[in-house]
């Protein structure tokens, strides 16, 4: 093989690398939901996930799924918070619970990844609304909220 073409497929391919990388990085801090505290679900979309607060480079391919948590202040009530991520997402509320003093909606998006079924519906976005917080889950919430 000619030296130039060597040295052109040496630069290529640390080329391709560095692209592989950034792609990377930039999926480690892309999340659905921006802000408030995560929670990923790592290999199943279920309650049987796996769950993490931060992610490594070797969970990003494993990612089923994640939580935020927003805490209601003077500038925004939970009400509101929820309204604009519902509105962010253009989700159709299709069934609503209220638990104590959380109330959840369970809604579908076409901009969100795959859902569960639940009650019949695919659900792909959970919103849990409580006075000084607000949870929201794709597909759902998981855990404690």
């Amino acid at each position: 093989m000619p030296y130039g073409m060597r040295k052109w497929l040496g630069t290529a391919g640390a080329a391709v690398a560095s692209l592989a990388v950034a792609a990377c990085l930039f999926l480690m801090y892309f999340s659905a939901f921006p802000g408030g505290e995560k929670e990923y679900y790592l290999f199943s979309a279920s309650s049987q996930a796996e769950r993490k607060e931060t992610l490594s480079v070797g969970d990003l391919f494993a990612v089923r799924g994640e939580s935020a948590v927003y805490i209601a202040d003077s500038g925004r009530d939970s009400a509101s918070i929820a309204k604009e991520i519902r509105e962010k997402y253009a989700a159709e509320i299709l069934f609503t619970e209220t638990v104590g003093d959380t109330v959840s909606y369970y809604c579908h998006s076409s901009g969100l990844g795959e859902g569960i079924i639940l009650n019949g519906c695919l659900i792909n976005l959970h919103i849990a609304v409580r006075t000084d917080s607000v949870a929201v889950g794709t597909p759902i919430i998981f855990g404690g909220y």
